[in-house]
């Protein structure tokens, strides 16, 4: 389960976090090839988390600098880069585990 949040806006490292370490490493490796800086994080308290309690590999992909359930959490703040950035690292992802391949 690929839970993304707050992948439109705020911040130049996109996150993941570690409730499946082997999606995070291949979060990872996607985003090196991508060239999007990345970094593996806590596990956090998401929509992820009820898969993950019941052995479903999960993870939380998010940007560093996120803005969340505020009124500053507007349409505005959305850009079309992150959006591209963010999915270009997840569609590889997503195309990995559809092919069956990587780790």
């Amino acid at each position: 389960m690929i839970n993304l949040d707050v992948i439109g806006c705020c911040g130049e490292i996109l996150e993941a976090t570690n409730e499946s370490r082997a999606l995070q490493d291949r979060f990872r490796a996607a985003a090196s090839r991508a060239g999007v800086p990345f970094n593996g994080v806590g596990g956090g308290g998401s929509d992820q988390q009820p898969f993950s309690r019941r052995g479903v590999p999960a993870i939380l992909v998010l940007w560093s600098d996120y803005i969340l359930h505020t009124t500053k959490d507007t349409v505005e703040k959305v850009d079309l880069r992150h959006l591209q950035r963010a999915g270009d690292v997840v569609s590889a992802v997503a195309l990995d585990l559809a092919r069956g391949e990587g780790p």
